[in-house]
């Protein structure tokens, strides 16, 4: 028999075998019943999930049942739990024991939409946002006898799910030195959670080129790491919270005008969101009773 590193082969063996006699043994509970009451409901609407089931007598070890994240006692065979959806939601009824957890049964709920709202085949164009961010760059860099964009400034280029900056500078000290600085920046944008997206700086680089004297006297190193934290500055307190402020902006403004329209005058709120080369698209839905997003809460929160 092989031995694992640490020596214990045979104790391995023992509790793998145990392992898999518990994952067989919770495949055998029966479920009796598992249903969500309603099982379709509207955008921020609650649904009962409710379960029941019959422990095999083999099983000799405590088990709990998961549900939505919920774990009943040990050794309880019904439950139920409340959830409230924003979308069609696949639920599991989820066998834990000591060991090992498996599911036993799965459950759809549905969400009905069809007063949500969405922009759909007219999302918002995407230099809508990467305008005013080359924009404040381009301020930025300007306007000095010591730096100068080159190639016609700053390149802001929409991707999937953020954007990619490219900034080109050359720098002038007199007396000095002369070089060439590249600063990329790589912007995430995703809904975080209902009703928030999250705008990050997931990534600024700076890379400058010397001429051979002050690389060789190991200025690059030096340059590049001075340069880095202050345009991590820059993208942190201007870049990140301008982004944020156009999709808020958008957002807000379509919202306002959903709930202006609405018979009732309901609250949207957002619950789907993109971002990429094809622009800025997302659906609001009309907030209920009893739904978690406070009234009047803003719809857009920057995480850096």
């Amino acid at each position: 028999m092989a031995l694992s590193p640490n020596g214990n082969g045979d104790n391995s063996n023992k509790n793998q075998a145990a392992v898999e006699q518990q994952f067989e043994l919770l495949g055998a509970i029966q479920v009796v019943s598992f249903s969500a009451n309603p099982p379709e409901v509207v955008p921020f609407g609650a649904t009962t999930l409710s379960w029941q089931v019959k422990l095999p007598t083999t099983l000799h070890e405590p088990v709990s049942m998961i549900v939505d994240g919920k774990k009943s006692a040990a050794g309880a065979t019904s439950g139920s739990v409340v959830a409230t959806l924003t979308a069609g939601t696949q639920f599991a009824l989820t066998a834990s024991s000591t060991l090992v957890s498996r599911v036993i049964k799965t459950l759809a709920v549905t969400v009905d939409t069809s007063a949500c709202k969405a922009l759909g085949s007219t999302p918002v164009a995407a230099s809508v946002l990467t305008a005013p961010l080359k924009q404040q760059l381009d301020g930025r860099f300007s306007g000095s006898s010591q730096f100068a964009l080159r190639s016609g400034g700053t390149v802001v280029t929409p991707v999937d799910g953020g954007a990619n900056i490219a900034v080109p500078l050359h720098l002038n000290i007199p007396d000095w030195f002369d070089a060439e600085m590249d600063i990329t920046i790589q912007l995430g944008i995703w809904m975080a959670a209902v009703g928030a997206v999250s705008v990050q700086a997931t990534r600024t680089d700076v890379h400058v080129t010397w001429t051979w004297l002050q690389d060789l006297a190991g200025c690059t190193s030096f340059g590049e790491k001075l340069s880095q934290s202050f345009m991590s500055e820059i993208v942190n307190n201007e870049l990140v919270p301008l982004l944020a402020q156009q999709i808020n902006g958008e957002v807000q403004s379509f919202a306002a005008t959903q709930q202006k329209n609405d018979p009732q005058h309901r609250t949207f709120v957002l619950t789907s969101f993109s971002f990429g080369p094809d622009g800025l698209n997302f659906t609001v839905c009309p907030q209920g009773a009893g739904s978690p997003i406070a009234p009047g809460q803003r719809l857009t929160e920057v995480a850096r």
